[in-house]
C-alpha cells in the first residue's frame, strides 16, 4: 500500500511538473523557448520565441504590397500580435525577463525529442543541443531541385558522398547557381540599402531647405537666433551654414542682421 501510495504521489508530481512548464512553451512554435517575448501590450500575457515573434513581424511587412493604401489601418513597420491581435512593433517587443530567471533556474529535465537521441538534459540547454544533436532530421541541401532525402544529421555526409543524385557535376552546376543567386540577393540588398540612405538625404536637404526658405531678416526672432548660433555655437553654424544662407549672402540682409544685434543688450 506504501509503495502504492508513492508511485501515485510520484504520478501527481510528473503530472504538476508538466503542467508548470507549460508556461515555458512559446505560442507559436510550441516549443521550450530561450528567450521568452511579449508584444508589449500590458494586457497580453502570451509570450513567444524571440526569433517566431520576429519571423511574425517580418513576414507580414513582406507580404505587403509594395505601394499599401493610405486606407490601410496599421503602421508600415508594424503586425499583428498572434494572441491578443493588437498591433506591434520591433521595439515595442519586451523580453520578459521573470520568465527567462524561471527558465534558466529550472531543474527539471526532458528528453531530447528526436527519435534515436533520448539525451536528457535542461529546458535551457535544449536550443543549444538540437544546433549540434546527430539525431534531427534534416533535408539534403539540394531539396530545391528535387532530391527528396530526409534523414538524420548524422546521416547526411554519407548521403552527400554515396546516394544523392546531385554529386557529380550537376551539384557543381547547382552550386553554382545558389552561390549565383546568393550573390545576387546580396547585391539587392546592398541596392535596396542604397536608395534608403539617399530618400533619407533628400528628406533632409527638403527639411534644410524649408528651413533656408522659411527664415529671412524681417523675422526678429530669426535675427537673434542668427546671433545666438554666430556667438555660442560657431561650429555649429559652420556646419549649417546652408541653412542661414538667405540671411548671411546677401549684403542688405546682413545689415539689418548687424543692426539688430547692435541693439540688444551685451
Amino acid at each position: 500500500a506504501v509503495a502504492a501510495d508513492n508511485n501515485s504521489n510520484n504520478g501527481e508530481d510528473g503530472k504538476s511538473s508538466r503542467k508548470d512548464m507549460k508556461k515555458f512553451e512559446c505560442a507559436i512554435c510550441f516549443e521550450y523557448m530561450d528567450e521568452p517575448v511579449s508584444c508589449g501590450q500590458s494586457t497580453c500575457e502570451t509570450r513567444f520565441c524571440q526569433s517566431c515573434l520576429r519571423r511574425v513581424l517580418r513576414q507580414e511587412i513582406d507580404s505587403r504590397p509594395p505601394s499599401p493604401s493610405t486606407d490601410h489601418p496599421s503602421p508600415n513597420n508594424s503586425a499583428k500580435c498572434p494572441h491578443c491581435r493588437s498591433f506591434f512593433t520591433l521595439l515595442s517587443m519586451i523580453t520578459d525577463w521573470k520568465l527567462k530567471k524561471e527558465i534558466d533556474e529550472c531543474t527539471d529535465t526532458i528528453t531530447c525529442p528526436y527519435q534515436g537521441c533520448n539525451k536528457e538534459l535542461p529546458i535551457n540547454q535544449l536550443k543549444a543541443h538540437e544546433a549540434t544533436c546527430p539525431s534531427i532530421r534534416m533535408r539534403c541541401r539540394f531539396a530545391p531541385w528535387g532530391c527528396t532525402w530526409i534523414g538524420k544529421k548524422s546521416d547526411l555526409d554519407h548521403h552527400n558522398t554515396h546516394h544523392c543524385e546531385f554529386r557529380q557535376g550537376l551539384g557543381k552546376l547547382v552550386e553554382r547557381v545558389r552561390q549565383g543567386d546568393a550573390k545576387a540577393g546580396h547585391v539587392l540588398q546592398q541596392h535596396h540599402m542604397q536608395i534608403y540612405a539617399t530618400s533619407q538625404m533628400l528628406s533632409l536637404h527638403s527639411r534644410q531647405l524649408m528651413m533656408m526658405r522659411g527664415r529671412n531678416v524681417g523675422n526678429v526672432w530669426d535675427v537673434l537666433r542668427l546671433g545666438y548660433e554666430v556667438s555660442l555655437f560657431p561650429g555649429r553654424f559652420s556646419a549649417m551654414r546652408e541653412v542661414w544662407s538667405g540671411m548671411i549672402h546677401q549684403q542688405d540682409a546682413r545689415c539689418v542682421v548687424c543692426n539688430v544685434m547692435l541693439l540688444v543688450p551685451s
